[in-house]
């Protein structure tokens, strides 16, 4: 199935990916985030960066950032979704996932921004996290020169190019919380 390809967690390089050329704005943390196993790429050999992250892909990007969760297994009974047994160990950690029909959807900025401050010990509503992520600078708005709850954008989408960048910011200003399972 191509979606489980997209979060592979098989290490790559940004140079593999045939869609990827070091002119891209995000590709330094594409590189890093194959490398360390956050991000994969596609069946076809793109990583297709302006694509939109569902909240399945983006919940197993965060548990292999945060939790260090690399080989929890796929769904494999007949109908059960390629992710729920990620989403099992979400709520079993109290990670604030909608689920459901969400799981496929495209997921919400302001949603990552939640549930990132989750993962570092806050339990923040959306625009408290927002701002959070703004002040330390760990997000910016997609109005250049904007750092505020609106300019984040928290109603659109969040690309995989984006998810890249933020994983390795987190990783760059020491916010991590690696926890073996």
């Amino acid at each position: 199935m191509v979606i489980v390809l997209a979060v592979s967690c098989v290490p790559a390089s940004a140079a593999h990916f045939k869609d990827m050329s070091a002119a891209h704005w995000a590709y330094a943390s594409i590189e890093w985030a194959a490398e360390q196993g956050i991000v994969g790429g596609y069946e076809d050999g793109t990583f297709q960066p302006s694509r939109m992250v569902s909240e399945a892909e983006f919940l197993v990007m965060y548990m292999h950032y945060f939790f260090n969760i690399n080989s929890v297994p796929t769904g494999d009974m007949q109908g059960e979704h390629w992710a729920s047994s990620y989403y099992a160990t979400a709520v079993d950690l109290h990670i604030p996932v909608q689920g459901g029909v969400y799981k496929d959807r495209a997921i919400r900025r302001g949603a990552v921004a939640r549930t990132i401050t989750k993962a570092l010990g806050y339990d923040y509503n959306e625009k408290q996290a927002v701002e959070w992520l703004l002040k330390k600078e760990i997000v910016a708005g997609r109005i250049s020169g904007s750092a505020t709850y609106a300019s984040y954008a928290p109603d659109e989408s969040l690309t995989r190019a984006e998810a890249a960048q933020l994983f390795k910011t987190l990783h760059r200003k020491g916010y991590t919380r690696f926890i073996t399972h």
